[in-house]
This record gives C-alpha cells, sequence and structure tokens, in this order.
C-alpha cells in the first residue's frame, strides 16, 4: 500500500482538481474525497492510485497564472503522515507519560524514507496547521524548550537546534516572538511556566488542536506521545517518487506564422533596336512575382495568433533579348534586365482561439 500525497501548491485563485473516480484509495486522516480540492492525501494500491490519476478533472478561475501539479508517492507506514508545503514527513510515537528528554532522544534513532528523524520543530502557521487538521493526537512533545535559560524559547534538536523563537513569559507579561521566525502557538495565557518547573513544550494542548503548552519534565501526567519529523536528506529521499509538472491558466501565446513564398520571377527585357551603329538597351525586365502569404499564426488554447511570415524577396527582372544587326551597324549590346519589383507583404497574423 501506498502513501500518495496531490497538491497544487501555489494554486491561482480558483485553480482546484478532484477525481472522477476514489474507488479503492482511502483518505488519509483530516482529508475526505467531497468537493473540490488544492491538496489531498490517501493511501491505495498502485493500481488503484492510476486508476484514479487517470480520472483527474482540473478546474480554473479567472485569475490567470503559473502553477504546478505535485504526486509523492511512498510506501505507507502506520501513523506517518506527509506535509507537501514543506516536503516533510511526520510520524506519531504513542508512549503515555513519556519524558521530554527521552521523547528528543528516541527521535533522534527514527529513520524514514532515508531520513533521521528530530522531534518536532514548528516554524511556520502553516506547519502548525498541518499538525492541527491533519496528525491524529493531542498532547504530545515538541521540541521546544527554555531549560536552563528562562524565558529564552528554542528549537533543541532538527535544522533549527539552538534557533531561538520566543523571549519571555506570557504575551501579557510581555513575552515575543522572534527572528528569524517570528511565530509561535501558545495556547492562551501560555508559556506560564507553573510551578518554576515547567520548560518543555507541547502541542495539540488538552484537545485544544494547533495549541502550544509548557509543562514540566514529565508532562504531568497528560502526555499521550510524541512527533517525529524527518526532512529531505542532502542526498534525497529514499523509496519516494516525486513529480512535478507545470501549467498555466490564461492566455499562451501563438506559434509564430510561416514563412511567405518567394517571388515570381521577373519577365525578359525588350529586344534591343535595330539601328545602324550601336544598338539601343533592351527593356526593362518585368516586375517580380509578389511574394507569398505568411503562414496563420497557431492558435493557442485562448492565445493570441502569431506574427504572419514576412514575404519573400522578389524574383531577378529577365535579362534583354540580344539587339538584331542593323544594316550597317555593329552587333547590338546584349540589354541588361533590371532588378525584380520587391517581394509581397507577409500574411496576417493567426487569430487567437476562444479562452
Amino acid at each position: 500500500v501506498l502513501l500518495v500525497s496531490v497538491s497544487i501548491p501555489n494554486p491561482p485563485d480558483g485553480t482546484t482538481f478532484r477525481f472522477g473516480s476514489y474507488a479503492g484509495l482511502t483518505p488519509s486522516y483530516g482529508f475526505d474525497f467531497t468537493g473540490e480540492k488544492t491538496t489531498l492525501n490517501f493511501t491505495g494500491t498502485q493500481a488503484d492510485i492510476n486508476a484514479a490519476l487517470a480520472t483527474m478533472l482540473v478546474s480554473t478561475g479567472s485569475v490567470q497564472g503559473a502553477f504546478d501539479f505535485d504526486v509523492t508517492s511512498s510506501l505507507n507506514v502506520s501513523n506517518t503522515y506527509y506535509n507537501p508545503i514543506n516536503n516533510s514527513y511526520y510520524q506519531y510515537v504513542a508512549s503515555r507519560n513519556i519524558t521530554w528528554t527521552n521523547a528528543l532522544a528516541q527521535a533522534a534513532t527514527k529513520t524514514l524514507n532515508g531520513a533521521t528523524g528530530y522531534l518536532v520543530t514548528i516554524t511556520t502557521d502553516s506547519e502548525n496547521q498541518f499538525i492541527m487538521f491533519y496528525v491524529n493526537a493531542s498532547d504530545i512533545w515538541i521540541g521546544a524548550s527554555d531549560a536552563g535559560n528562562e524565558g529564552v524559547w528554542t528549537w533543541r534538536n532538527g535544522p533549527e537546534a539552538g534557533t531561538q523563537f520566543w523571549q519571555g513569559g506570557t504575551p501579557a507579561q510581555g513575552g515575543y516572538a522572534t527572528e528569524p521566525y517570528y511565530y509561535a502557538a501558545w495556547a492562551p495565557n501560555q508559556p506560564d511556566n507553573a510551578g518554576r518547573a515547567e520548560h518543555y513544550g507541547s502541542t495539540n494542548f488538552r484537545g485544544t488542536l494547533g495549541a502550544w503548552n509548557d509543562l514540566p519534565l514529565n508532562g504531568a501526567n497528560l502526555i499521550s506521545g510524541y512527533l517525529v519529523e524527518y526532512t529531505e536528506p542532502a542526498g534525497g529521499w529514499t523509496g519516494v517518487t516525486q513529480t512535478r509538472t507545470a501549467a498555466y491558466v490564461g492566455n499562451a501565446q501563438g506559434g509564430v506564422g510561416g514563412a511567405g513564398g518567394d517571388a515570381g520571377k521577373g519577365g525578359n527585357g525588350a529586344a534591343g533596336g535595330s539601328v545602324g551603329g550601336a544598338d539601343s538597351a533592351g527593356g526593362d525586365g518585368g516586375t517580380g512575382g509578389v511574394g507569398g502569404s505568411g503562414g496563420p499564426g497557431v492558435v493557442a488554447n485562448g492565445g493570441t495568433g502569431g506574427v504572419g511570415g514576412t514575404g519573400g524577396d522578389g524574383g531577378d527582372g529577365g535579362t534583354g533579348n540580344p539587339g538584331t544587326t542593323g544594316s550597317a551597324g555593329s552587333p547590338g549590346t546584349v540589354a541588361t534586365g533590371f532588378e525584380g519589383g520587391a517581394g509581397g507583404a507577409g500574411g496576417t497574423a493567426g487569430t487567437g482561439g476562444a479562452v
């Protein structure tokens, strides 16, 4: 069984997708198969997944812009969730009343798809919302602590290890989020350091999804487990297939019209006169034929037709016929044809297709 995520990470307003069939698929926690989507996670066999993907229908709104389709698949592992926004996996480990330090140590022993785990670090609202809505767990340890330096909350492991995100106590006491993330999601009146012993962070606090709380080391008999995060390693994921397809909502540019045809060759000059002495010059060559029309621009879907091609050059003027010999004159000089006329103008640009 595979875990698959299909998403449009940067959709123009109104751009969504759905499948015509979901046969054999199971939505991941927090997802469903009703209505239009910009992100959908589900599990199923490869055959059922491919059959569903073949029925995908895309709806576009009136806002133009480029966007991508991302499809990520990997073997399904129990209690594991994929976030397409930050390309991270999360794994809930149930362990009633585990201490924060033990959770920190155990997270570092976990591996998934070629990555080593760490106790989750939450640095953006979108990441917090993913854990809030799409991870099936409450009262879980996260990698935040101010142990050893009261009021200086930092992430203690992972890529953000040692980075401060909060200074002080509750907002009412003057506490505030710090750079570089300027983000925290404490529950109301938290972190309060109750009993002067709460130095470790948890989330989905007492059923309030997305809310953080500070707790003592043993979790005060509230902790159900911890959340491990996996980010893509330098060498890339192992056993994960990811594809990205670029798309566009709006008018595409039409193709360029074909080149105009060559102009026709000029006609022969008139014969030189039969006059004693030097013969007169032959007449001018005829005007070159009109250049062929440029080909129509290729019609794009809702696009503007391309510019018509340029007409070909006019052909060379024909060579004048030799003058006839006068009764007492020398042979007539050969008339020289004049340059043919200019080629005709390129054809009209093609008309863009209807939106």
